[in-house]
């Protein structure tokens, strides 16, 4: 589980006859974030990045992400059966409404990544850091009329910071901003238009194309190529209609912030594991109506099963271990804090698909990365 040491939490700790069951950690501060946090959160950033770049690969298959999601909750529940006591009939009520809130959005959430991801602009190295660095700006406004936790000043200071370089990533490049070698190895139609101007725009826009029939058309010049390589999607490639793959972005920060601050009023009432895993019961039961309303969408999820084994192994155990981690730092650390510190999976993300997806790198990645790891300085030294 990643070193999270999940036996610390004692019966006594969780759970009491005389109160209602709130998780109490000995290394909460009110001032700042400790070091083992701050470790932990660096590990679920990882481990985010990692999944999102999954995401982008499979072009957010909704057959894949809906098979990583029932996957997780089988993962998931001989721990927590084994890790927590079971909690009080009254803990069960009183976080009930946060389980099933935050399962909804996590619903909703997985949605608009699979869109983002599908969206024909959707380049993690773009929409990933929009979507995030939102989530950390609404979680840093309402933390403190919701949850009385207000950041220090410094701590104010490195979210600011993180958040402008999360803006500068997502930025699109000046005329004189010359990419460094990238050649494009996941052909989608809007890179097809930059890489070979002479392949008809009407032939690939709203389309995948299939790289082979891409590369055969660049040798032969056979128009009839790039058709026969062509595949419609139960997720279209959205070009001209529909939102933007920003305003999408937009959206899942917004969902973002919205669990990140139900999840820290819900861990008052029960342990991560235990609450973890009804969320994703409950975000399976909401997602799954939305993944599997067509014929093609059910095709589409047994091919999953069949052909795409791996990445839904990836992003079912890389985004539940990671959240999982989050919430045992929630548990302990103030929601503005942990909602920015992992955000640096925005570099993760960034740095792993200009390598794997072959994404330009622009200056304005490299100044925005680098404003991101001082201010995640800032909120751990000054913070």
């Amino acid at each position: 589980m990643v070193g999270i040491p999940m036996a610390e939490f004692t019966t006594a700790e969780i759970l009491s006859e005389n109160q209602s069951s709130v998780l109490e950690v000995d290394n909460f501060t009110e001032e700042g974030i400790s070091g083992y946090a701050f470790s932990l959160l660096m590990v679920a950033a990882l481990l985010h990045g990692l999944w999102n770049l999954a995401a982008r690969k499979v072009k957010g298959d909704g057959g894949v992400f809906l098979c990583s999601i029932i996957g997780s909750v089988f993962w998931l529940a001989p721990f927590a059966a084994l890790l927590a006591p079971l909690p009080s009939k009254q803990n069960c009520i009183d976080a009930m409404p946060f389980v099933i809130a935050t399962g909804l959005l996590h619903a909703v959430y997985i949605y608009l990544v699979g869109a983002m991801y599908a969206h024909a602009g959707g380049d993690v190295s773009m929409v990933y850091p929009i979507a995030r660095g939102t989530g950390v700006t609404i979680t840093a406004v309402m933390a403190g009329p919701l949850l009385q936790e207000a950041p220090t000043r410094a701590g104010w200071m490195g979210i600011a910071t993180v958040v402008v370089g999360i803006w500068m990533i997502s930025q699109k490049p000046s005329a004189g901003d010359t990419p460094g070698d990238s050649s494009p190895t996941n052909v989608d139609a809007h890179r097809l238009r930059s890489s070979s101007s002479s392949i008809p725009a009407q032939k690939i826009t709203g389309y995948k194309v299939d790289e082979a029939s891409a590369m055969e058309y660049e040798k032969t010049g056979n128009g009839n190529s790039i058709e026969e390589g062509m595949h419609t999607s139960p997720v279209p490639q959205h070009e001209d209609s529909g939102p933007s793959a920003v305003t999408l972005a937009l959206l899942t920060g917004c969902c973002i912030s919205s669990y990140s601050l139900c999840d820290k009023m819900g861990l008052h009432h029960m342990h991560p594991t235990q609450y973890i895993l009804g969320m994703n019961v409950v975000n399976t039961l909401s997602y799954a109506p939305m993944a599997l309303r067509t014929p093609n969408q059910r095709k589409e999820c047994w091919a999953a099963l069949q052909d795409k084994k791996k990445y839904i192994a990836v992003i079912g155990c890389g985004s539940s271990t990671s959240y999982l981690i989050v919430l045992y730092a929630l548990s302990f650390t103030k929601a503005s804090y942990v909602v920015a510190i992992r955000e640096v999976s925005i570099l993760f993300g960034a740095l792993l698909g200009i390598i794997f997806l072959k994404e330009p790198l622009y200056s304005t990645k490299i100044v925005g990365g680098a404003l991101v790891v001082g201010g995640l300085i800032t909120i751990k030294i000054l913070g």
